[in-house]
């Protein structure tokens, strides 16, 4: 990393505040690779019941043109910063993204490269996998645990973590 990069990194909340006063602001979030998505759509297929793109704009990476939809006009009309598009399938049903569809690849390819986030359900997992960050999000609904030690929690949600 070159020292103004390391500078920027360290100090993006002090121009933050000059930034607000013309309603700007500047966020670094991490990007991944597209194949990470397409590889998780194999391992899911004909389970995949809900896909929410975060897209993130405006982007400074210049990405937009890649985009089927119009993220800057929506920006310049709303003063949006991020925008959630939620597909979901019927539930007797599931979703079938390809990446033949062009819609649906404009939308991994902005998101990956605009470090925004999707997340994926699937029949039968309860995890939501996060492409953005790279981490399972996992919702218990009830969990009781008694007696344990610090070290048979750990294991205990390593083990939910797997």
């Amino acid at each position: 990393m070159t020292s103004s990069a390391f500078f920027l990194l360290n100090n993006y909340k002090t121009f933050n505040i000059f930034l607000k006063m013309d309603h700007l602001s500047i966020s670094f979030q991490p990007i991944y690779a597209e194949h990470y998505f397409w590889d998780l759509v194999e391992q899911y297929k004909e389970k995949i019941i809900q896909i929410d793109f975060e897209l993130i704009s405006p982007n400074m990476s210049n990405i937009s043109a890649c985009l089927n939809l119009d993220l800057k006009q929506l920006n310049r009309t709303t003063n949006t910063q991020k925008t959630n598009l939620l597909l979901k399938s019927d539930k007797s049903s599931y979703l079938t993204p390809t990446k033949d569809d062009p819609m649906v690849k404009s939308l991994v390819e902005y998101s990956a490269l605009g470090g925004g986030n999707i997340k994926l359900r699937a029949k039968g997992v309860k995890k939501s996998i996060q492409t953005a960050k790279g981490k399972n999000e996992i919702n218990i609904d009830e969990l009781s645990i008694e007696g344990a030690s610090p070290e048979d929690l750990i294991n205990i949600f390593k083990g939910i973590m797997e």
